[in-house]
């Protein structure tokens, strides 16, 4: 498999023979040339406004296309699968919802992820180990040592 250049710069600047089997890309005409063949129109332009793209060509005729908004009822332009997964993400905000397979928005708890035995007790400062007032240390046998 051969390497392919990719280079930009003015269509002024194009050289067939310095770009041989080049790919360049014309800035300023926004044109894609390769061994000397202009592949895109140039002078073409693309205009998005109000959900309708519109194409003008060199020649000065032109192609419209509705762009449809995806909506929790249409997919837009997005793929089924990436329509699914962006609908599953959280659209409230507040961090403590998600949407579930069954099309349901549900609490995050700790039961779900799996943390019930999870306290939200503080642990127990080093300072307050072993002291008066404090919480008892233990031996290598589990139990509070003798003073």
């Amino acid at each position: 498999m051969g390497t392919v250049k990719f280079i930009r710069g003015s269509s002024t600047n194009y050289n067939t023979d310095l770009y041989k089997d080049s790919i360049y890309f014309c800035v300023d005409t926004k044109e894609i040339k390769v061994n000397n063949i202009s592949y895109g129109n140039s002078g073409k332009s693309l205009l998005y406004n109000n959900g309708t793209l519109t194409v003008t060509f060199q020649d000065s005729t032109s192609f419209s296309a509705i762009i449809p908004d995806a909506t929790p009822e249409q997919n837009g332009l997005l793929i089924t699968t990436d329509k699914e997964k962006i609908d599953k993400l959280l659209i409230n905000g507040d961090g403590n919802k998600f949407l579930s397979n069954d099309g349901i928005y549900k609490e995050i708890t700790k039961s779900l992820l799996g943390l019930d035995n999870v306290t939200n007790d503080s642990q127990v400062k080093r300072s307050e180990m072993g002291v008066a007032g404090g919480v008892a240390t233990l031996d290598s046998n589990g139990k509070v040592p003798p003073e």
